[in-house]
């Protein structure tokens, strides 16, 4: 069975305000979602890019700061990895 990501991010209502901060707080925890949990590369490219503004956006409505942010998805990222047995050493160029 997968692990589901948690991070303690996200309350429910933050779902529910909508508009283009609902879309990118979507895409945000589908990218963490795919990342941690499946390794994809195309997810890492989209979190770890330090000029995607629509990640510091959510980062800023959630109240963190986009590299706080990113280092908790790292975490969660080795935890899983470490959690399921298998290495995430591989991974780590992916991470920058």
């Amino acid at each position: 069975m997968k692990n589901k990501m948690n991070l303690n991010l996200v309350e429910d209502e933050s779902f529910s305000r909508g508009g283009i901060y609902g879309l990118w707080l979507r895409v945000t925890c589908d990218a963490c979602d795919n990342f941690i949990n499946y390794r994809t590369t195309s997810a890492a490219s989209f979190l770890f890019d330090r000029n995607n503004q629509f990640f510091d956006m959510v980062a800023d409505q959630l109240e963190f700061e986009p590299d706080a942010l990113r280092k908790k998805i790292k975490q969660a990222f080795r935890q899983h990895w470490r959690l399921s047995g298998k290495s995430s050493d591989m991974d780590e160029g992916m991470i920058v």
